[in-house]
């Protein structure tokens, strides 16, 4: 229960500029990710999706990561605004997803799509939980 004269946290320009990082930081290792796999690797990084085949793009890999580390930062926020313990109870969720999100890649066309875009998968969810536990909880 939130109390009247408690104080309210507002965040901090370092703390700000930390999600920001957070969030630039995985839209970078995304498409350094998607470049390895797709230019180094030679792997066409394509999904089934809706009966047809789709190519997965640098820029929505870019997109997707932006948004994801976007959502899951205002999602901290907001829990530790109306939890005593919202840090906590967002990596329980952040892993739940993160976890989730691991079913996309079962999409793909090959073997060598599919372990792609789970790595696409793990180094965005780690980049995500990791860097927000750090910057969160120093802040």
């Amino acid at each position: 229960m939130i109390e009247l004269d408690e104080a309210v946290v507002v965040p901090t320009g370092s703390r700000l500029l930390g999600d920001f990082a957070i969030g630039v930081a995985s839209a970078l290792a995304a498409l350094g990710v998607w470049l390895a796999w797709t230019q180094l690797g030679g792997v066409d990084l394509t999904v089934l999706s809706a009966g047809a085949v789709r190519e997965v793009g640098a820029a929505s890999v870019t997109v997707t990561a932006l948004v994801a580390s976007g959502f899951g930062i205002l999602l901290v926020r907001l829990l530790e605004w109306w939890l005593p313990r919202g840090l906590r109870w967002w990596t329980v969720v952040a892993c739940a997803v993160w976890a989730g999100s691991l079913v996309g890649p079962l999409g793909a066309t090959t073997a060598a799509a599919g372990l792609g875009l789970a790595a696409l998968h793990a180094t965005v969810g780690a980049i995500v939980v990791i860097g927000v536990r750090r910057a969160h909880r120093a802040g």
